[in-house]
């Protein structure tokens, strides 16, 4: 019998399959932790039990799946700090674990420990450094209202650098969540000589519109380009692959995802990255690069 959770970082109803087994043992419940940290910012983690895959699903309420007790802790190797459990709109399910007494720092090590009843999970991550971004691509569709997005970079060649890319739109009703852009993971060992990264919109398993992966002139939109380590490569390729290339849309994962918690599933992955504001209806219709002048990893506003 198959098991999911559902997937905080994804939009309604994505689902990540996490376990294979004969039958279901109703009375056990697997812990899902989705968490991250980036550099100068705050934590925010999701505890959630997997729900095992059954007609019955089809109904479920999902806050009932959302751990609310759990004890969240983060250790920076000087200092241990426990998070706070809160109800957040931004977010689906809107509730988080986070803390305003700890934030991410480039290169700095973070190990999170969750306690819930008999289960105990942990993790350990580092932030990387930060990406560059030299300068962004806006190209036109033979759909005259759609356009592409490519982010041209700098890739040190003598590391080995992962690349993911989450974007957020000013009409998503979870403002605070980042949603993952479509094939949005990039080792740079497929980069080409011209260090071009597409930017996708992001997916949704159960959306009734034809998907399209380009965006439309009537956006606004951020994008969050960050550098993460192999951990987090994995499982969002370990996503990507599952998701894009399952024959059932629906349910289209057929075993395990990558995880480096240790005591359940899920993930735990530090980040670095740079943020870029773009509307786009001033650049209908013509091809425009927009070099970046300034990339100091807060925002980046383009200078036209």
């Amino acid at each position: 019998m198959l098991k999911y959770s559902i997937h905080i970082i994804f939009f309604i109803f994505s689902f990540i399959l996490i376990s294979c087994e004969d039958t279901v043992q109703s009375e056990v419940s697997q812990i899902v932790v989705e968490g991250y940290i980036d550099d100068g910012k705050f934590p925010i983690v999701f505890v959630t039990k997997a729900i095992p895959l059954t007609s019955e699903t089809q109904e479920l309420d999902i806050m009932d799946y959302c751990i609310r007790w759990a004890k969240v802790s983060i250790n920076d190797g000087k200092d241990e700090v426990i998070l706070t459990g809160k109800w957040d709109d931004g977010y689906f399910p809107p509730y988080i674990y986070t803390t305003t007494h700890l934030r991410g720092i480039e290169n700095n090590k973070y190990t999170i420990t969750v306690e819930y009843d008999n289960f105990k999970a942990t993790a350990t991550t580092t932030i990387p450094s930060k990406p560059t971004v030299d300068s962004i691509k806006i190209i036109p569709t033979e759909v005259d209202s759609l356009c592409q997005i490519k982010l041209c970079i700098t890739d040190n060649p003598n590391e080995k650098n992962f690349y993911k890319i989450f974007v957020k739109k000013r009409t998503n009703k979870y403002n605070k969540q980042w949603l993952s852009s479509y094939l949005g993971i990039v080792s740079d060992e497929v980069l080409n000589s011209s260090n071009e990264i597409l930017v996708n919109q992001a997916s949704y398993i159960l959306d009734t519109k034809d998907f399209t992966p380009h965006f439309s002139y009537d956006d606004i939109i951020t994008i969050k380009f960050a550098e993460v380590d192999e951990a987090a490569y994995k499982f969002w390729n370990d996503y990507e692959n599952q998701t894009s290339f399952s024959k059932n849309p629906l349910f289209p994962l057929s075993e395990n995802l990558e995880t480096n918690i240790d005591g359940g599933f899920g993930y735990w992955y530090g980040c670095n990255a740079v943020y870029i504001d773009l509307s786009l209806k001033k650049y209908k219709g013509k091809e425009t690069v927009i070099p970046i002048t300034s990339n100091n990893g807060v925002t980046i506003t383009p200078q036209e």
